[in-house]
């Protein structure tokens, strides 16, 4: 729905390019997480042995070409339309662009990436883990069921108005989201100045990583 309805628009995305799409990053998650002897040795960075570097541009540079189709083709279509406000995402940020001339096409296309990437193996994760807990505790999933069937019924599909009255379904992914972080560790963080923190002394520009996974669930035990 994000990609198709929500992202791009109401047309969706080709499916063979969002298949591809979907292939492109996933190999660069590998690519990210695989054993790169130039991360040990940094003499053997420059030479790229086994050919990660070299790929993973490759990779980027397909992103680049197609986002760029993406923004021009909505572009065109926002310019055409007689619709007042934006149609989709991307006619947001065009809309931004225009009014603030800092945000760049090439910005705009690294926001595209990072929200598309960032979301694609979050939500599939969350889900995986979503369907496990219900599996492991039956009678939580008759509960959402029978919700879910007296509130949006059989006729239709769940829609975001409905949320506000699925109590049930939004604790249960609540407690999914607490018990199973898709990020034991937040990205990196820098400190930005002498700080102290329970007792620790903080030096500034210390790198600083967050551990969700204990916040959430081992402070409960």
């Amino acid at each position: 729905m994000v990609l198709g309805q929500r992202f791009f628009g109401r047309k969706g995305a080709d499916p063979e390019i969002a298949v591809e799409h979907k292939a492109k990053i996933y190999e660069s998650f590998s690519l990210i997480n695989a054993f790169n002897a130039g991360d040990y040795l940094p003499c053997l960075r420059p030479l790229d042995l086994q050919g990660h570097e070299r790929r993973m541009k490759e990779i980027m540079k397909w992103f680049d070409n197609l986002y760029a189709s993406i923004i021009e083709e909505k572009r065109l279509e926002f310019k055409t339309s007689s619709e007042t406000e934006p149609l989709n995402f991307v006619h947001t940020l065009l809309e931004a662009e225009r009014r603030d001339k800092t945000l760049s096409i090439t910005k705009i296309k690294s926001i595209l990436i990072d929200i598309v990437a960032a979301g694609t193996d979050t939500s599939s994760v969350t889900s995986e883990w979503t369907m496990a807990e219900l599996l492991r505790h039956p009678e939580f999933m008759t509960r959402v069921q029978k919700e879910i069937d007296e509130v949006v019924g059989y006729e239709r599909h769940v829609e975001e108005s409905d949320l506000v009255n699925l109590r049930i379904l939004r604790a249960v992914v609540k407690e999914v989201f607490r018990l199973h972080p898709v990020g034991g560790f937040l990205i990196p963080h820098i400190s930005m100045k002498d700080t102290k923190v329970q007792g620790y002394d903080i030096p500034k520009n210390t790198r600083v990583l967050i551990n969700t996974y204990s916040y959430c669930v081992w402070c409960c035990r």
